[in-house]
């Protein structure tokens, strides 16, 4: 294998000039495609026997490593998988965002440990109440014990969820999914589940069967628990402490990152650079539960944060007015319909920060090019969206001066990318 590519599996280039792919083989690996799958212009090997080790090849530590799902790069030594991100970061952007030049220095951050770094995991139950993980692209569970790169707690709740399945199989069959989060502030852990259900009308839920109702009462003696749809089984909020000493609520169904080491990272980032670039008054579009607002209204900032949910909205409210600082920052709204309606009113704005979800924020750059602040911090979970929208930004007078990697998906082919621009003088 040559390199790696995008989505993270091995790549090279095959005597023809097809491409080839093969998922879990690393540069430098040597291998012997025994199944394989033969596309217009590419050939993806499906399975396939190592004959050569590459220098970067390592035993995982994980035990389901390759029947999980989850990491794809626990095989890659460390420093070798921080290279790899910023190079894919590097690479989406000339490919995609046609950025010849690309500022100096690019690295990619990590934070923290490797090993149990996220805050929250997602567990599966299928029909049959079995619990575990997905396997490799697909819905198929695959049994697991814990989870290595998860919280401490990972495998007690496995435990507990199957010895009440033990016990009451026909109620566990019904959930669909078991998401855990621990906090440092608040209740360490909660759970939140989703049920399998009836397809209605979205947000219209049917009775819970009482039985079933019985075995989440039961459970919730056990463990603070929230159920998607349902008012009866809520948790006091938890707590995540931001820079500054801020704390971020987190509300049940409310959107937390999963590495807090790294996003304090990411977060003292923007709020170094916003001083840098002496900024007075910010707008940031997909506020969430103010993650970014909070940090800069602390430092004596003042600003507008838009959210489109209304847990985001009522999360970051809690936490600003407990903290002093004004609640009324926060709206609620669409970032396009509501960045359009502050270009009407002329707000202005030095600053407006964007960290939109993975599918990136095509329409939005250009709103916020018409906008005009003074600079764009653009925060992005996936590089080829984050290259699309900077070109958008870049064809609209702005220009790239900063770009940093941010590991905040140790062992995976994931990062967060953080991407600083100012507007140009009119010509």
């Amino acid at each position: 294998m040559r390199r790696l590519s995008p989505g993270g599996d091995g790549f090279c280039r095959l005597p023809d000039g097809r491409a080839a792919f093969a998922r879990g083989a690393l540069p430098g690996d040597e291998i012997v495609p025994t199944e394989a799958e033969e596309r217009k212009g590419y050939v993806r090997a499906v399975r396939w026997q190592l004959r050569t080790p590459g220098p970067n090849r390592v035993t995982p530590p994980c035990p389901a490593a390759g029947r999980c799902g989850g990491c794809d790069w626990m095989h890659l030594a460390r420093a070798a998988q921080l290279a790899a991100k910023a190079e894919l970061l590097r690479e989406a952007l000339r490919r995609i965002g046609h950025f010849e030049s690309l500022p100096n220095g690019l690295t990619v951050t990590a934070a923290g440990s490797d090993l149990r770094y996220r805050s929250r995991v997602r567990l599966h139950v299928d029909r049959s109440g079995r619990v575990g993980l997905f396997a490799p692209r697909s819905h198929r569970l695959v049994d697991v014990d814990d989870c290595l790169v998860g919280p401490e707690v990972t495998g007690e709740v496995i435990r507990l969820l199957r010895d009440v399945g033990s016990r009451e199989s026909s109620a566990l069959r019904r959930v669909e999914t078991v998401e855990l989060r621990v906090a440092p502030q608040g209740p360490k852990v909660v759970l939140r589940i989703h049920l399998r259900r009836p397809r209605r009308a979205p947000g219209v839920h049917p009775p819970l069967p009482r039985e079933v109702a019985a075995w989440l009462d039961r459970l919730s003696l056990s463990i603070p628990l929230s159920v998607v749809g349902e008012d009866r089984w809520e948790h006091a909020e938890q707590r995540f402490d931001l820079p500054g000493g801020i704390p971020l609520v987190a509300l049940p169904g409310g959107f937390t990152q999963i590495n807090w080491a790294v996003n304090c990272e990411l977060v003292g980032s923007v709020v170094n650079g916003a001083r840098q670039r002496n900024v007075s008054r910010f707008c940031d579009l997909y506020a969430g539960a103010g993650n970014f607002s909070l940090a800069l209204l602390a430092t004596g900032m003042s600003g507008l944060a838009v959210e489109v949910t209304s847990a985001g909205v009522k999360s970051a409210a809690i936490a600003a007015q407990a903290a002093g600082l004004p609640p009324d920052t926060f709206r609620q709204g669409d970032a396009l319909e509501q960045c359009e309606r502050l270009r009407r009113a002329r707000e202005v704005f030095d600053l407006v920060v964007l960290d939109p979800p993975r599918r990136g924020a095509r329409e939005v750059a250009t709103s916020v090019a018409r906008l005009a602040p003074r600079h764009v911090v653009f925060c992005a979970c996936d590089p080829a969206t984050l290259a699309r929208d900077l070109m958008t930004l870049t064809g609209h007078g702005y220009q790239l001066e900063q770009l940093q990697g941010f590991d905040m998906f140790p062992h995976t082919h994931h990062l967060e990318a953080i991407a600083w621009l100012r507007r140009l003088p009119r010509q």
